[in-house]
């Protein structure tokens, strides 16, 4: 715990026009079981009436809101961290949610003072799509072909963020920034449980990023080149893996449905 009267934790939550869904990603901050944080919420830009107004109401609760010309969602979430004042970050959607023990079980991975720069946990999706995604044990090599750490929502040091130069590339700033970390030294550590929950729908900046994909991708590679560079075979031994293992699991569903009707 910090001793100098600053809290521990600040969560980010930046906020683009999604005053429907943000009194549940405010609430889950709220209702955290670890005690030792700020929240700062980032308008970034918002027009429609009902955002301002319950972004209107969250300031008249005491709630720090930061106001900025829209901008994007790297500089919106760049702007939230730089008047931070807790030494570790967690970045929250405005529409995804927080589960109660999400710090508590977080926070002492990064208070043992470690090699462990980011702490990532299992998640759950609802929405358009449920399911559980399971957080990958550390694996530089991966990250550089998957975002293996999470989308959002992976607690972090500020000075990683500092060092690795904040946010950059709207749709991958996530993946982006961890591998910024991992250049670094840094490690990440998993919480293998379900503490954070994923909003799935339409019109999302993830959506609109796996549409990007070939796009975002040669400007992923071209911000880390070195690092591609030095693992390329690396990468290219574990992505056959991948394919062959999906090769083989496959035919099976189509074997069974055969089967069926023999």
């Amino acid at each position: 715990m910090m001793q100098d009267g600053r809290p521990t934790v600040t969560v980010v939550i930046a906020c683009f026009d999604l005053g429907r869904y943000l009194g549940e990603a405010v609430g889950s901050v709220l209702a955290q079981t670890f005690r030792d944080y700020e929240l700062v919420v980032v308008d970034d830009g918002s027009t429609d009436p009902r955002t301002l107004d319950v972004l209107a109401q969250y300031e008249r609760d005491g709630i720090q809101v930061l106001r900025r010309p829209h901008g994007g969602v790297s500089a919106a979430k760049n702007a939230g961290i730089e008047i931070a004042r807790g030494e570790y970050i967690v970045v929250v959607d405005a529409d995804d949610v927080l589960l109660p023990r999400y710090l508590e079980r977080t926070v002492p991975h990064l208070e043992r003072g470690t090699d462990v720069g980011i702490v990532a946990t299992d998640s759950r999706t609802f929405g358009k799509r449920r399911g559980v995604y399971r957080a990958t044990p550390y694996d530089p090599v991966k990250l550089l072909w998957r975002n293996v750490v999470s989308g959002s929502g992976s607690l972090f040091r500020r000075s990683c963020w500092e060092a690795a130069g904040g946010y950059a590339l709207d749709g991958f700033e996530d993946w982006n920034l961890w591998i910024s970390i991992v250049e670094r030294g840094w490690k990440w550590a998993v919480v293998p449980e379900t503490l954070y929950r994923f909003r799935v729908r339409s019109g999302t900046v993830s959506e609109t990023a796996r549409a990007r994909r070939s796009e975002l991708l040669p400007e992923l590679v071209a911000l880390h080149r070195e690092t591609y560079e030095a693992h390329v075979a690396d990468i290219v031994v574990q992505m056959d893996e991948a394919l062959r293992a999906a090769h083989r699991a496959w035919p099976r569903p189509w074997l069974r449905w055969i089967l069926r009707r023999a």
